[in-house]
């Protein structure tokens, strides 16, 4: 009976065998349509390459939120990938996916149908299938992934807008649909991501998979675009329908963010404290409840609880990191609780104290700067403010407010240091001779002192690196990979980051590194910068231990101080405009104007300074002032722009009716000129000029003009016109335009010696590289890119080629949104742009998409137009230089053979 039993055994095995090797030799072709072909290629697709594709994409995610690195001072992103860099770490994980997944689509996909048709519906509906393996759509999704985490946006629209129109009749759709809103979101065009999600809304039979999804989708996509409220909404159904807990309580953290910033404290603290409760992860506990105690009660009673327990957490030791955000949060609450002097020190000493968290160290500037300029204190908020804005990010509420500030800060700041520093050196000359040498002499001894205790600092700390560096060494040994070059070490690199900051602190990669922030220098009283005519003198003394040093600017002479007066004069006269115009501060503006005008009586800006102050004095109520300053105007400059707006209130509208009039009457003439209507552009700029006598666009109108005589006329002619606009507008800013059009009709083109001279042809020449413009072009891969084309005018047609170019785009790039501007590049050429790229990458694929339709320029040679990648940066100075020749041997270089 046993040897029965494996007898039968051993014959179903061989019959298996068999089955198994006809289902091998048979199945493994993609050609036919057959149950023993799909079933083999259906098996072995998932399991000799989608399977570990998609493992491969699941490490990658596992691996990105690992390593997540979050910016707790800013709104946490719903998605990690969103994070700066986050994706990076996953980058090898997300190649080997896309290669598992086109392995599949290229080897196991079959798309030929059966040789039978079946019958019935059922059948019709099968045989009617794109595909039918179907590890092949789930591979296209899985491509779509993959490009989607490496940032190559462009491809996984591609692939996932492929699924959605090949797979129309399969669920998969709606998860390329929401993957396809999330690459457009990702990429900030919410124009396109928009329709889409709104499209997902109205499907009945959206599969209820992936409502958590949408929802995620849906709040990232208002979250990015800073629409709170609705965000808010939909991260809260995604919550109850998550599972996970550790992306629960990321969710709940971003609601407590989003309610914090909206103003609802009791929400933000019901989400902080559910955290705080349940969350494993310290960071993001410990982040809750410094965010709690930004929300701290008014109430000093309140707060007595809370600060206790930051104050424990300041002793310990295990938060010897985090001292920084510990202080500002205290800060917070201090200044919550109107302790404006106790808030400002713990912010300081938040700074102090921060090592490596350049966005906290940013932050507590910032809010320093922001109290200081409250005050106000303008100088020493400019201080805090500057450094502020070289270490936060660029994505925290408010960014482009606090920077303008800035900027008008530093500009304040320069004219009332010009006042400053010539006062100073007014003084000096002033004093008697011995007075003065005894003043510098003091000044010399205190820069000597401040030198002494720099060099005891700069000891302490390469003793405190030693003493690192002898704690680290024995780590440093035994992370040692057999001698493994520096740089393949992660333990060395790590313990030599330690050294670097210990020294150093946290620094950004950049020139002059060693400045960490301003907040910490001050000003040089003396320093031959301030001033805004200094001059760069090989003979000027550079030595300050020297009397010499602080002598050489202190004007001694009649001559020196009229000029030293005249800089104060512009300074204050700039510094009123900027208390008027960008810090509005009308109170100092009006004591600025007062200064002005008491200090320099007879000053050329009299009627200016009388006029604002009449407008200051209006706006603050104070009519009676007003009025006084009205009718000095009036009285003195009856004729002036100022004189008649007092009189006339609609004065500047009308005036700047004008200017509009004028600027599309512009647009107008241009639009001619681009078509060869140069006869009538040359009529709109002689009504231009009748018209519109002064108007902004004069100099623009002239050369119009001149070129569309210089079309119509003989080249002696063209070449008088074109020197009678070099006469008349020497200061205008088409002035290059129209010496390079006089150098083109007055300039025969040289020849190298023993060549005999022929005909110039198409673009490109050699002399004319000779000629150009030095320029230097940067290499920037990562930038913003046009593709460009220069197109030689007598040759070809630049609009018809923008016609091409335009229809291309609506045929092959559909979902991009791409303009064709056109603009005058030479006297022989039009250069056409398309914009723009977000990195050279896509712009090259693009170049050559441009080569294989071959539709652009069709009947042109390559004689008659030049067409390249550009980088913004390179194309202004493109612009500027002309030097098209340079450009394409550097194109050539770097663009075409990599």
């Amino acid at each position: 009976m046993k040897i029965k039993v494996v007898f039968a055994l051993k014959k179903y095995s061989y019959s298996a065998a068999l089955a198994i090797l006809i289902l091998v030799l048979s199945g493994c072709s993609t050609s036919k349509n057959t149950w023993s072909r799909r079933a083999y290629h259906h098996v072995t697709g998932y399991f000799n390459a989608y399977y570990n594709g998609d493992l491969a994409y699941r490490d990658g995610m596992r691996k990105m939120d690992k390593e997540l690195k979050d910016n707790y001072s800013l709104i946490l992103p719903v998605f990690p990938y969103s994070v700066t860099g986050a994706t990076s770490k996953a980058a090898g994980d997300m190649e080997r996916a896309f290669k598992k997944g086109s392995k599949v689509i290229q080897k196991h996909s079959i798309k030929v149908k059966p040789e039978k048709r079946p019958k019935g519906a059922r059948g019709k509906k099968f045989y009617d299938k794109p595909e039918f393996v179907k590890w092949t759509w789930h591979a296209y999704l899985l491509l779509g992934k993959s490009h989607f985490m490496r940032r190559d946006f462009f491809a996984a629209i591609e692939s996932f807008s492929f699924i959605i129109q090949t797979y129309t009749e399969l669920p998969i759709k709606y998860d390329a649909q929401l993957w396809l809103a999330r690459t457009y979101a990702e990429m900030g065009n919410y124009r396109r991501a928009e329709p889409i999600l709104k499209l997902i809304e109205g499907t009945a039979d959206f599969p209820k998979r992936l409502e958590r999804e949408f929802n995620l989708v849906k709040a990232d996509f208002h979250l990015k675009q800073r629409q709170l409220e609705l965000a808010a909404k939909h991260l809260e159904t995604a919550v109850k329908l998550t599972r996970k807990k550790s992306e629960v309580y990321r969710y709940e953290f971003i609601l407590g963010q989003i309610y914090q910033e909206l103003g609802d404290d009791r929400s933000a603290f019901a989400k902080y404290s559910k955290v705080m409760r349940r969350n494993k992860n310290y960071e993001m506990s410990f982040n809750s409840r410094i965010n709690l105690a930004q929300i701290a009660s008014k109430d000093e009673s309140d707060n007595t609880s809370l600060k206790k327990v930051l104050y424990k957490m300041v002793r310990d030791e295990k938060n010897a990191e985090y001292l920084d955000q510990l202080y500002y949060a205290l800060g917070k609450i201090a200044e919550n609780e109107s302790k404006p002097d106790e808030a400002k020190k713990l912010y300081l000493q938040s700074a102090h104290t921060s090592k490596n968290n350049r966005n906290q160290k940013g932050q507590s500037y910032l809010d320093l700067g922001r109290m200081l300029l409250a005050e106000p204190d303008y100088i020493k908020a400019q201080v805090y403010l500057d450094s502020a804005m070289g270490l936060v990010s660029k994505d925290i509420p408010d960014y482009k407010k606090y920077h303008r500030l800035s900027q008008n800060l530093n500009e304040l700041v320069t004219s009332l240091n010009v006042v400053t520093v010539q006062d100073s050196l007014q003084r000096m000359a002033r004093m008697k001779e011995a007075d003065r040498n005894a003043f510098i002499d003091k000044a010399i001894a205190e820069l000597a002192k401040q030198e002494r205790e720099e060099k005891a600092r700069e000891q302490m700390d390469r003793l405190a690196a030693s003493q690192l560096q002898q704690r680290t060494r024995t780590f440093d040994e035994s992370q040692s990979s057999g001698g493994a070059f520096y740089f393949y070490n992660p333990g060395i690199l790590a313990s030599g980051a330690m050294l670097f900051q210990t020294k150093w602190g946290a620094r950004t990669l950049e020139d002059h590194w060693r400045r960490s922030d301003k907040a910490s220098t001050g000003v040089d009283v003396f320093a031959d910068n301030q001033t805004t005519t200094a001059i760069v003198d090989e003979n000027r003394e550079s030595d300050k231990s020297k009397r010499e040093y602080y002598l050489q600017d202190v004007p001694l002479t009649d001559s020196a101080m009229k000029i030293s007066d005249s800089l104060i004069h512009v300074a204050m006269y700039r510094t009123s405009m900027i208390y008027k115009d960008k810090i509005e501060d009308l109170q100092k503006a009006q004591e600025s104007f007062h200064a002005l005008l008491k200090r320099f009586p007879a000053t050329i800006h009299e009627l200016e300074s009388w006029y604002f102050l009449y407008k200051i004095y209006g706006t603050l109520g104070e009519n009676s002032k007003s009025e006084n300053y009205k009718q000095q105007v009036i009285d003195k400059y009856p004729y002036s722009k100022y004189a008649q707006s007092m009189t006339n209130p609609d004065f500047f509208k009308q005036e700047a009716a004008k200017e509009q009039e004028s600027r599309f009457l512009y647009s107008t003439t241009y639009k001619l000129f681009e078509n060869n209507q140069f006869e009538k552009v040359i009529a709109n700029a002689a009504f231009a000029d009748s018209l519109y006598p002064g108007n902004p666009y004069r100099s623009k109108f002239a050369l119009l003009k001149t070129i569309s005589i210089g079309r119509t006329t003989d080249s002696a002619n063209f070449v008088k016109v074109i020197d009678d606009y070099i006469k008349f507008f020497p200061d205008a800013p088409e002035l290059a335009y129209a010496k390079d059009i006089k150098k083109y009709l007055t300039v025969p083109p040289k020849q190298p010696e023993g060549v005999e001279k022929k005909e110039e042809k198409g673009l490109l020449a050699e002399a004319a590289k000779k000629e150009e413009k030095p320029v230097e072009f940067l290499f920037e891969p990562t930038a913003p890119h046009y593709y460009g084309t220069l197109v030689y005018t007598k040759k070809a047609n630049t609009n018809r080629i923008k016609f091409n170019i335009s229809n291309m785009n609506i045929d092959y790039y559909p979902m991009f949104e791409f303009t064709v501007p056109s603009e005058f590049f030479s006297a022989e050429s039009d250069l056409i742009t398309v914009r723009s790229f977000k990195d050279s990458h896509t712009a090259m694929n693009y170049y050559h998409s441009v080569i294989f339709v071959d539709e652009v320029y069709s009947g042109l040679t390559n004689l008659d137009y030049i067409h390249f990648v550009i980088s913004e940066a390179n194309f202004k100075k493109l612009a500027e230089t002309k030097s098209i020749n340079t450009y394409m041997d550097f194109f050539k270089a770097q663009y075409l053979k990599k």
